[in-house]
């Protein structure tokens, strides 16, 4: 179901999903609400690679 909703996937099965407002909201609202160490290792998990600055080129 998630892969039809965001439509990312990774090589290794993991969904990827994309680094955008809507992203950096939903962790900002993890953060907010105190989500336990294990809920956010997990969330972590789901991106590809960390989200960068548009000033930061990625090697």
């Amino acid at each position: 179901m998630s892969e039809e909703e965001f439509g990312f996937t990774g090589g290794d099965g993991r969904i990827t999903l994309p680094c955008d407002a809507m992203v950096m909201e939903y962790a900002l609202c993890l953060l907010r609400r105190g989500a336990s160490a294990e809920l956010e290792k997990a969330f972590l998990s789901t991106m590809a690679m960390p989200c960068h600055s548009a000033n930061h080129v990625v090697p």
